[in-house]
């Protein structure tokens, strides 16, 4: 390199995993040697080991920085940190690796400081070499309603494909006992990585919707909330199958050279062989610090109920004031504000849940209704190629 490096733009690569840190070895040099760029290279973990053996050139800034897995705050004033620092030095391009969760929340705070992609550029790494996902099977949750036995999925973005699909015979399949009962679940938030631990979706959807590869409506729109997660914060989830139905890959007999074809014609890298459909509701709550044993066994109570699909009527004593005087009952506003000061912050789907306890704020009431895709089965294409 010439004498004119100090000037020259700089490329910060942050890395947690082994697997990549090679590659970054490999491109972080290359770069550095024949751009005439500024390199710096933010490792951790296996990657800082690996990196620290990979003979990197004099003049390439190798620096450590340390996670506490356990510790999700700590994690995101890591990841603040990281950011602040490689704009404060000038960066002109920030490259990450994808497969830790670590790397979502660098994505996070990244859009937080509302990056002017005319002067910096914000990359992430997928180490895969294959043109396809190599699973043969992936299970995904159905975040598009459109899709049926037979479309074609897109792993790489985590998208339906809006192409005429395959025709594949389907048959019903019985539902195991075990699934013909509701699974319903509640608890604090405080300790879950995400929400995404409650909901139960796969950490490949996961990075696909923090990176707004794949649009997150229903549901997986709360994997982008994290900010919702505090002590006073509580969900119920109830997850309820009614139907379900699987490709019949004998009878549709896939040929080979169609499978060809739509991989040549299309992004396809997965087609949709099995869809389970039934109701899946999350809500969630955030209470205020004096009430938080009411509302747990107010939560409590009505799990029990929704386990054993048995309603009773509660009445609080405000709400039974309020119609002993005639009162209207709450409406929200168009703002959506009550009178009596409950906020209802996001309320996703079709249904809405109201309380009338004056403490809880809502965070999202996301309803899925009955008969909704909430898994997909996928087969990779190369399974038939």
């Amino acid at each position: 390199m010439n004498n004119n490096t100090i000037s020259a733009p700089l490329v910060c690569f942050i890395v947690c995993d082994g697997g990549p840190a090679a590659h970054f070895a490999a491109f972080a040099t290359n770069m550095f040697n024949q751009n005439q760029l500024q390199i710096t290279i933010h490792a951790t973990g296996p990657a800082l080991n690996k990196l620290k053996d990979s003979n990197l050139p004099t003049g390439l800034q190798l620096r450590s920085f340390t996670i506490d897995e356990s510790k999700r705050e700590q994690q995101e004033q890591v990841a603040r940190e990281l950011i602040d620092s490689c704009l404060k030095e000038g960066a002109r391009t920030i490259i990450v690796d994808i497969g830790n969760k670590f790397d979502a929340l660098l994505q996070i705070n990244s859009s937080k400081n509302n990056l002017n992609t005319d002067k910096v550029r914000f990359w992430c790494y997928y180490d895969n070499p294959e043109p396809y996902v190599p699973d043969q099977e992936l299970n995904r949750l159905g975040i598009n309603p459109s899709g049926i036995i037979g479309s074609l999925y897109n792993a790489r973005n985590d998208e339906l494909l809006e192409v005429r699909g395959m025709r594949i015979y389907c048959q019903f399949l019985q539902l195991p006992y075990t699934e013909q009962n509701p699974q319903i679940k509640s608890g604090p938030l405080e300790g879950k990585n995400s929400v995404s631990d409650v909901i139960g979706s796969d950490k490949e959807l996961c990075l696909s919707i923090y990176l707004n590869l794949a649009a997150a409506d229903g549901i997986p729109s709360l994997i982008k909330r994290t900010s919702i997660i505090d002590r006073y914060a509580r969900y119920i989830s109830y997850y309820y199958l009614t139907k379900q139905y699987q490709a019949n890959i004998e009878q549709s007999n896939l040929k080979s050279n169609e499978v060809k074809k739509l991989l040549n014609s299309t992004a396809a890298t997965h087609i949709v062989t099995e869809i389970k459909y039934g109701i899946h509701v999350i809500m969630i709550i955030k209470l205020c610090p004096d009430n938080e044993s009411s509302f747990d066994e107010l939560f409590k109570k009505l799990k029990t109920q929704l386990k054993n699909n048995t309603f009773e009527k509660v009445e609080y004593e405000e709400t039974r004031a309020r119609r002993d005087a005639g009162l209207s009952r709450q409406i929200p506003s168009r703002d959506g504000t009550r009178r009596d000061g409950t906020e209802i912050l996001a309320v996703c789907g079709t249904g809405q849940i109201n309380l009338l306890k004056r403490p809880a704020k809502f965070l999202s009431c996301i309803v899925i209704t009955h008969c909704s895709a909430i898994i997909l089965t996928l087969v990779n294409f190369s399974s038939y190629s």
